[in-house]
């Protein structure tokens, strides 16, 4: 079933947040954008939260890394399909207890899209 998507995306670097936006847009999306782990866990936490169908967090930022703000955010919220993205060398199953996809940076366009197509028919 196809439904319309809000995804969150979280990512220190405003560059990355804007093209990741732009791309969304395009898609047919809709996005909110958070600069750190931290701000996007407040917002989470707060009264009257909508959670979003994907959040796509980056992995290193200060403060709360993408790993631990995955953990977080899937013990309140399974149902939210997470996509980690980096351009380090990270390891893939470093967090193989929460189910997620994972993406290096400068990240594929087309990946980005058949994912998010995967998820949206999920």
């Amino acid at each position: 079933m196809i439904r319309r998507m809000l995804i969150d995306i979280i990512d220190d670097e405003p560059h990355v947040r804007e093209v990741l936006a732009e791309i969304i847009e395009i898609l047919g999306y809709e996005s909110r954008q958070f600069s750190s782990g931290d701000a996007y866990l407040t917002f989470v936490l707060e009264a009257g939260y909508q959670p979003p169908s994907v959040m796509i967090s980056d992995v290193r930022m200060p403060g709360m890394d993408g790993y631990s703000l995955m953990r977080r955010v899937h013990a309140l919220y399974p149902a939210i399909q997470i996509i980690i993205v980096t351009g380090y060398h990270e390891v893939k199953d470093k967090c193989a207890d929460v189910p997620h996809e994972f993406m290096r940076k400068p990240f594929n366009p087309e990946v980005l899209e058949a994912t998010l197509e995967a998820f949206n028919k999920g």
